[in-house]
């Protein structure tokens, strides 16, 4: 099974596509997440998470000597940034029959219409 391990965390969907284009021209594994969160919009409007990239446990060094090709500083501390209040939905909610396979911001705004939409029939109800 392979390990992968945080590289950086990306606010820029240019960014992302430069890393992910140098990465891959290296052969290194790697994996991304929140990738279409990014592109949906701007990650401080979505709680100041951006994208994520992760490279396998054994490619570490070399991603990191790819970045610094780049003139990117990976100063990555995945325990201050992880689990951000997007990551916790994405997790808390994936595992969800229909609405699991959704983007997390889709998820979210059925999660808050669902919850708007008890809340006001309980004040309905309440006040008959």
């Amino acid at each position: 099974m392979i390990k992968y391990v945080p590289l950086i965390e990306v606010f820029k969907i240019q960014q992302l596509n430069q890393i992910k284009f140098a990465l891959d021209k290296e052969n290194i594994i790697f994996t991304t997440f929140f990738e279409q969160t990014l592109q949906t919009a701007d990650a401080y409007a979505l709680g100041g998470s951006g994208a994520r990239i992760d490279v396998e446990e054994d490619h570490l060094e070399r991603a990191k000597d790819v970045l610094k090709s780049l003139d990117i500083t990976v100063d990555y501390d995945p325990k201050k940034d992880e689990f951000g209040f997007i990551e916790k939905l994405d997790v808390l909610t994936s595992n969800i029959p229909i609405i699991g396979k959704w983007l997390v911001i889709k998820r979210l705004l059925f999660i808050a219409m669902l919850f708007f939409g008890a809340l006001f029939f309980i004040v309905y109800l309440g006040s008959k």
